[in-house]
């Protein structure tokens, strides 16, 4: 498994592959609950059972980038852009004024092909005024791929983890709740008392960790309800570009 992850660049392994594994993580614990004995199999079936979980992983991480990439349109229309063209804009506040033309004037010493709008002329075009924004941005974060610049790559990686997760939320939403049922179901089907309450009660007290793990499911499943939300994806897109343009200082 350490060599599987290590092939994977650090953005993949913590923007695809983190997600995914965070997703699989109930069906996981399911499946080493119900069918034990896949932790004590003999080594050539270790290695198939391993291959196949390496290939699920894959699945699922490509899966991730997918329904990140999916949801990510949609997310823009309704953020109103990327939020580093927001951020240049003259009628946007989150960045003062004088910060702003300080970037805008390093932008089109990078751009010299680009006429950058003043704030009448944006107002008359917003349109065209966005195109040059994210023309100037791309060619912004082309040139700001060197491993100098860690911590943007840092924020890079923070802001493709929270979309992916994002796109991937029905997927573990749904993964964490079967899994739930699944051992539920396990737990009825092995049950071969009667259902007096103090019959139950001592099947849950021998078999503690299997309500515990239930439990877990549900609260993993309500995690990823809550914590990745629209919300979350666009903090992290305001803190890239944020520390994108931040870069412009230091040019």
């Amino acid at each position: 498994m350490s060599n599987f992850l290590a092939a994977f660049d650090a953005y993949s392994l913590k923007a695809r592959i983190y997600p995914a594994l965070l997703a699989m993580l109930p069906l996981i614990l399911a499946v080493i609950t119900i069918f034990p004995a896949v932790i004590s199999i003999n080594l050539s079936k270790s290695i198939i059972l391993t291959l196949l979980l390496l290939g699920l992983l894959y699945l699922m991480s490509n899966l991730a980038r997918f329904r990140g990439k999916l949801a990510e349109p949609k997310l823009l229309e309704r953020w109103g852009g990327w939020p580093s063209t927001i951020l240049l804009r003259h009628r946007d506040a989150t960045i003062d004024s004088y910060t702003k033309a300080r970037y805008i004037s390093v932008l089109a010493g990078m751009c010299p092909d680009l006429i950058f709008p003043n704030p009448n002329e944006e107002s008359a075009g917003f349109e065209a005024a966005d195109n040059i924004y994210r023309s100037a941005t791309k060619r912004l974060i082309e040139a700001r791929r060197g491993a100098e610049y860690k911590m943007l790559h840092d924020e890079n990686i923070q802001y493709g983890f929270r979309r992916n997760a994002f796109g991937l939320k029905p997927v573990a939403v749904a993964l964490a709740l079967f899994s739930a049922l699944a051992i539920i179901a396990m737990w009825v089907i092995n049950f071969n008392s009667s259902l007096a309450p103090n019959n139950i009660w001592e099947k849950l007290s021998s078999d503690w960790h299997l309500p515990a793990l239930v439990i877990f499911d549900v609260c993993w499943a309500i995690m990823w309800i809550v914590i990745f939300s629209e919300q979350f994806v666009l903090r992290g897109a305001y803190e890239y570009a944020v520390a994108l343009l931040r870069t412009l200082d230091a040019s």
